[in-house]
């Protein structure tokens, strides 16, 4: 089959298409914005903190917010827990503040219980992604989801619209040893669905996404500037890099 953009064919011979979520299917200024604002009251409250630090603790997750979005390549969404932990941990450290990284994990840890009860209300679908998921599956595309966040959020995420069973599996961070961009996951994605790397596609809107793509072996990336990653800046990266899923078509 043939990706098209703007009624141009870009890739030709796919039958297979890996997708990241954040920022790529779902908006992540709704989702992750409402998580960074209940980590830092978390953070304040524990640490008891000055309400006048909210804003720069915000901001460090990744938040600006005046605007109420995440700012250009934004550690949440894009980096792992882990790495949002720490470097929130080093910006405590530098403000004086005792910072205790387990308790950190654990204020985290109350938030994603909390949030679970509410997070279909922060899912939103960027432009045109239902349609084409719906596109690649009526022309039995196999696919998949490699995300850095854990698996109930992406089976959440597409549940939500129906569109669970267009995805053959869905792969969160619990499933891998190593971060998405050494390209592991993708090859363990690969090597159990017996895929072929040439005729796969990887749709993602960071670095890390062509990362993932490059270091696995595998071809075929299309970057959308949808995420906090400057349309610029991946483009840079490979010239298959739009705005967003808008001007895409399968043939």
């Amino acid at each position: 089959m043939k990706i098209l953009a703007n009624n141009e064919v870009i890739f030709e011979n796919i039958d297979t298409i890996i997708w990241d979520k954040d920022a790529t299917i779902i908006d992540a200024n709704y989702f992750w914005a409402e998580i960074t604002k209940r980590r830092a009251d978390k953070i304040l409250s524990f640490y008891s903190l000055n309400s006048s630090l909210y804003p720069e603790i915000c901001k460090n997750m990744g938040l600006d917010v005046i605007s109420g979005k995440l700012i250009p390549l934004s550690p949440v969404a894009v980096l792992s827990r882990e790495e949002v932990l720490l470097s929130l941990h080093n910006k405590l450290i530098a403000l004086g503040v005792q910072s205790n990284e387990i308790q950190n994990d654990r204020l985290f840890s109350e938030v994603h219980e909390e949030f679970q009860h509410c997070a279909c209300d922060y899912i939103h679908l960027l432009p045109s992604v239902e349609d084409l998921v719906l596109a690649f599956a009526r022309n039995n595309f196999k696919q998949f989801i490699i995300t850095s966040d854990i698996k109930e959020n992406a089976l959440l995420s597409v549940q939500k619209f129906g569109l669970e069973t267009c995805f053959l599996n869905i792969y969160g961070k619990h499933q891998f040893d190593e971060p998405k961009k050494t390209g592991i996951p993708l090859l363990q994605v690969i090597k159990e669905n017996n895929l072929n790397p040439k005729t796969t596609l990887c749709i993602g809107d960071a670095e890390m996404d062509y990362l993932m793509a490059k270091n696995a072996g595998v071809p075929n990336v299309l970057l959308l500037g949808t995420g906090h990653t400057p349309l610029s800046y991946l483009q840079a990266l490979v010239k298959t890099s739009y705005q967003d899923l808008t001007c895409i078509s399968v043939e």
